[in-house]
């Protein structure tokens, strides 16, 4: 009996980590996807950025 205890405990636990495990991954696929979208953001803007001191020389 007490080894069905031991293992339905363990058995508890393994399920826990899993749902911690399964909501630690969506947690990286969103900080992921919001580290894309802002190095995307930042690309453009160091581009327009660049067009923008390009102009500049240009103009003087």
């Amino acid at each position: 009996m007490k080894l069905l205890e031991i293992v339905s405990f363990l058995n508890g636990r393994e399920s826990q980590y899993l749902a911690e495990r399964d909501v630690a991954r969506k947690k990286l696929e969103g900080v992921g996807s919001k580290y894309n979208e802002l190095r995307v953001a930042f690309d453009d803007y160091k581009n327009k950025y660049a067009l923008q001191v390009d102009l500049v020389k240009t103009l003087e």
